[in-house]
């Protein structure tokens, strides 16, 4: 497949032109300057630009900072959407990622990040670096992070969750176990834990990791693993987290093995290959290096 990438070098100049309003036509700015990869077919640009339009509808007429995380989560499903069938070789490109920044997602890129904008500070949203914090990559990544498309619904479930999805779930190896991804978002969208609480959470969640193989985990293991890890206490002084019945979904916080979760899945499986987002290789930002 063929499909356009910016180099770093034009993604920085381009980025300049239209900050400083030196930039007469963006879109051919953009056309001249873009170049084209691999081999075969061209890449159908059309899911694209309809996910554009979409994603351009969910800018709301005012900005309310408490609504921003929310909004992104929306704006998630359309470009994962669109990107569903695309090859690996071009998700992992970071040209490609600045290339769709500038050519059909700046509006939105610059609405959402509009603070460091203003202030300069906008390189590591649109250059593609960090898979984290790159605006597109970041979006892609939270609802493959759920397992795609069936589960996108939870891209926008909780709010005023910026460091949530960013520090607890797109940075760390929660990221790759859909399972446990999902449980903590309904955890966090059930309760709304204030920010101290979901910090020791993840914390607990981390330290996890060192003994145990959560990629595998099934849904009810991973929601009953949370309860497991809440049950430990708050990290300052919270609420007690809602449950849901058993047999309900998502499911309740009765441990089905016997409060042993953390420690059942370890050496015996240590070395199965990490679980895969959606039967797709990890986005991690680390594409050509241009």
């Amino acid at each position: 497949m063929r499909y356009p990438i910016l180099t770093r070098a034009h993604c920085a100049e381009l980025a300049e032109r239209q900050l400083e309003g030196r930039s007469a036509s963006f879109g051919r700015d953009v056309s001249e300057r873009a170049h084209r990869l691999g081999d075969g077919v061209e890449m159908n640009l059309e899911p694209l630009q309809r996910a554009a339009l979409l994603v351009r509808k969910e800018i709301p007429d005012k900005r309310r900072p408490s609504e921003l995380d929310q909004i992104e989560g929306r704006a998630a499903v359309h470009l994962y959407a669109a990107l569903e069938d695309v090859p690996v070789v071009v998700l992992d490109d970071r040209g490609f990622w600045r290339w769709a920044s500038f050519a059909y997602f700046w509006d939105f890129i610059a609405w959402r990040e509009q603070g460091p904008f203003q202030k300069g500070n906008y390189m590591k949203y649109i250059d593609g670096e960090s898979s984290s914090e790159a605006v597109l990559p970041r979006m892609y990544r939270r609802v493959a992070a759920l397992g795609g498309a069936d589960h996108a619904e939870l891209a926008h479930a909780t709010t005023r969750t910026t460091d949530f999805w960013r520090s607890h779930i797109l940075r760390v190896k929660t990221s790759t176990a859909p399972a446990l991804t999902r449980a903590l978002v309904r955890f966090q969208a059930r309760n709304q834990l204030k920010t101290n609480d979901i910090r020791e959470l993840a914390k607990r969640l981390t330290r996890t990791w060192t003994n145990a193989v959560l990629n595998i985990y099934d849904d009810d293991e991973a929601e009953a693993l949370i309860a497991e890890l809440w049950d430990e206490g708050p990290g300052d002084g919270g609420p007690e987290p809602e449950t849901t019945p058993a047999g309900q979904h998502p499911v309740g916080s009765a441990d089905p093995m016997g409060g042993r979760l953390r420690t059942a899945r370890k050496a015996s499986v240590k070395n199965l290959p990490i679980q895969e987002l959606g039967d797709r290789k990890f986005i991690h930002g680390k594409g050509p290096d241009r």
